[in-house]
């Protein structure tokens, strides 16, 4: 389960935090990825009395390219300024960012399915950093994509992640 929450200790940002059973390696997994693409981890606590993972990652946003997938005008879509307009929509609760952000504009130049496929090349490249370092997702899918307001995909949810050996070793 993930929970919008505070962190009053710095600044008072809002941070995603994620509660995991005892056992998972995500947070480790994440402490290695240090990419553009995937959502990274601000810290990690492990509940002395439950044994529960406390996750703290920071805050995007709650729109997935599975919510934008399904907006019915989207649907229709033939821009990426459609989907830029689907992501205002959706993630109302949050201020827009500037026109000018690199992903907005990225996307919204675009006929839709170069923009979809704009954002397919990033988690495309997010998959590879993570393969590089020995991690295979497992997971991929929309509802694991965030669409942040700025049109960026982060690529979260490495619960169901493997590590795979390095070159020459048993695995």
């Amino acid at each position: 389960r993930v929970f919008l929450a505070r962190e009053r200790e710095l600044a008072d940002r809002p941070v995603a935090l994620k509660v995991a059973r005892a056992g998972s390696r995500e947070p480790q997994t994440l402490a290695r990825l240090q990419h553009t693409h995937i959502v990274p981890v601000h810290s990690c606590r492990t509940d002395p009395v439950t044994g529960l993972h406390l996750l703290c990652m920071p805050y995007f946003g709650r729109v997935t390219l599975a919510r934008v997938l399904a907006d019915p005008k989207v649907r229709v879509a033939r821009s990426g300024s459609e989907l830029v307009a689907a992501l205002d929509r959706l993630g109302a609760s949050e201020p827009p960012p500037s026109a000018r952000s690199a992903g907005r504009m990225a996307v919204s130049r675009r006929p839709f399915a170069q923009a979809v496929a704009w954002w397919g090349a990033r988690m495309a490249e997010a998959l590879d950093h993570a393969h590089d370092r020995g991690v295979l997702h497992r997971d991929v899918k929309p509802s694991n994509v965030l669409v942040t307001a700025d049109a960026m995909p982060m690529l979260l949810d490495f619960n169901l992640a493997r590590e795979t050996p390095a070159p020459g070793e048993a695995g």
